[in-house]
């Protein structure tokens, strides 16, 4: 280049590092004397020292591995997660990888030295900057900071890098999320578990970490977001790898293959995010929100006896809340959200979906087979719904239809069981306090072994009022312990009970405990709040 060509670096010109959040305009130090149109020329002595760029580089993907981790462990911990404490874990951890880039920056700054610079203009046995030509290295960090001639070249140039930031930002988030995920199917189910959900992840989901296309569709716009700037920090690492001169063909290979272990843990991560915001359920008249059915509605339910789908009637609908759900993706690409203890039907046995594994099989309404491709436990604060049905204890949900069971009983270390019952939905606060009392009552009564019942030949009704008791309005007579835990069917075991409450807790505890085994023992009632 020309002498008369050159573009001499002075205070006029900004500074752009491509691990930096900011940009800096140059600040020119070394002398005061000479000057291109009116402003100081710059010369190797010139380090900007005093000026921070704020290094990010690999700290905005570990802030997210960070954050994601961290929302993983809340998940197995079944601390609830709701959207602002999200926000608040990713926004701190935000501030931690700027914080953290902030002081690298600074306490590399003394290391930066100037290279390509021109003999041709020497100031106090400095030399001069060229425009397009020199550079600040910062041999730390391994960057090279450009010079940009205006403020909208750097700022355009910033933006770009910035982009790239957010994008390791998520990426590292969902490999957080992933891997936090997978350690806990590790701690929880072994190591074999584990590998093969590995495995799992990497042969079916792989392909929709890197493609576009899985980007459209029905998703929340945090989802979007996480999934499209992830996808674009694992092609950008891709590329970073792939376009280092520096790296040997066997260091690329090395480096390639970690990105893809993590891509993995990613595409994992990814369908903990990314999930619709309520579940359908397939009834008479097609296919509705969950939170949309009421009594009387005809929901599909198969017959466990004779195996035929059949309509039945909803008779009472609950809603309670929950702080942790399961989410499921199935083979085809359907995502959607249960609680822990929910029950799915797998090779003909009634498993809870915190039990089911990625590639078992569910029941689907056509009677074919749906596959899990991945699941994994959220921690979220969030209303759930639930029913009774009429007869058969199922229903089938999502657009799919996936048979699940409408009933709540976790198996315990002891081979004894805990159910699960829930308010119905409109009862008044005296009637919540009456289901209260009635489930304390029944759990301190003694041991609920699960018994055949042994009836009088008269109503309890009727022997209530043999007794001389009266039977307020409004209310039904209740076993204080039920028949089916070996309470007496005696004026002793009876109680005046509000009838919606005796005819909503009864059914909901028969059919939690209707396919047990005589024998069995039942721990513990437990009674869920309506949010």
């Amino acid at each position: 280049m020309a002498d008369e060509e050159l573009q001499w670096l002075t205070e006029k010109h900004y500074l752009v590092c491509p691990k930096g959040a900011m940009f800096k305009q140059m600040k020119v130090t070394s002398q005061e004397q000479v000057t291109f149109s009116g402003n100081l020329a710059a010369t190797t002595e010139d380090k900007m020292i005093g000026n921070v760029f704020i290094c990010l580089g690999s700290m905005a993907f570990m802030a997210g591995a960070i954050a994601g981790l961290l929302v993983a462990a809340l998940a197995l911990l079944a601390v609830p997660v709701a959207g602002w404490a999200l926000a608040l874990i990713i926004g701190g951890a935000l501030l931690l990888a700027i914080g953290a880039g902030y002081m690298k920056c600074k306490t590399n700054a003394a290391a930066r030295i100037w290279v390509n610079s021109s003999p041709n203009l020497v100031i106090h046995h400095h030399e001069g900057l060229v425009v397009g030509q020199s550079q600040l290295s910062c041999p730390p960090e391994g960057a090279m900071i450009d010079i940009k001639a205006t403020f909208w070249e750097a700022m355009m140039s910033t933006t770009m890098n910035n982009v790239g930031h957010i994008a390791n930002f998520a990426f590292g988030f969902l490999a957080g999320r992933g891997l936090g995920s997978m350690a806990g199917t590790l701690g929880t189910q072994g190591i074999r578990a584990a590998g093969a959900e590995f495995l799992t992840i990497a042969r079916t989901e792989m392909g929709s970490m890197f493609n576009p296309a899985s980007l459209f569709g029905k998703m929340s716009w945090f989802c979007r977001g996480m999934r499209g700037f992830g996808m674009f920090g694992a092609y950008k690492g891709q590329a970073d790898i792939w376009t280092n001169d520096e790296m040997s063909v066997t260091d690329k290979l090395l480096a390639s293959g970690q990105e893809l272990v993590l891509a993995i843990f990613a595409a994992k991560g990814a369908s903990l995010v990314c999930f619709p915001a309520g579940t359908t359920v397939h009834t008479g008249n097609g296919v509705m929100a969950i939170e949309d059915i009421a009594v009387g509605t005809l929901v599909w339910t198969l017959n466990e006896e004779n195996g035929q789908r059949e309509l039945k009637p909803i008779t009472a609908t609950h809603r309670r809340t929950t702080l942790s759900m399961m989410v499921v993706e199935l083979g085809n690409g359907t995502i959607f959200e249960v609680t822990p203890e929910h029950r799915f039907l797998v090779e003909n046995e009634w498993r809870e979906i915190q039990s089911i594994t990625a590639l078992d099989e569910l029941e689907g309404i056509d009677g074919e087979r749906v596959r899990i491709k991945n699941i994994g436990l959220i921690s979220k604060s969030a209303v759930v719904y639930n029913f009774d049905v009429l007869d058969n204890e199922n229903y089938f949900v999502t657009e799919d239809g996936v048979l699940v069971h409408n009933g709540y009983a976790k198996k315990l270390d002891d081979d004894s069981y805990e159910i699960g019952v829930n308010y119905k939905e409109g009862w008044t606060p005296q009637q919540i306090a009456e289901a209260d009392a009635k489930i304390k009552a029944l759990n301190e009564s003694g041991d609920l072994i699960i018994s055949t019942p042994n009836r009088g030949s008269k109503s309890a009704a009727d022997m209530y009022r043999d007794a001389g008791f009266e039977i307020p309005a409004g209310k039904d007579v209740d076993h204080i312990k039920d028949l089916q835990f070996g309470g007496p069917d005696a004026v002793t075991n009876m109680n005046p009970l509000d009838f919606s409450v005796n005819r909503s807790l009864g059914p909901q505890i028969y059919h939690q405990t209707k396919n047990l085994p005589l024998g069995t023992k039942v721990s513990k009632i437990i009674i869920s709040p309506i949010k």
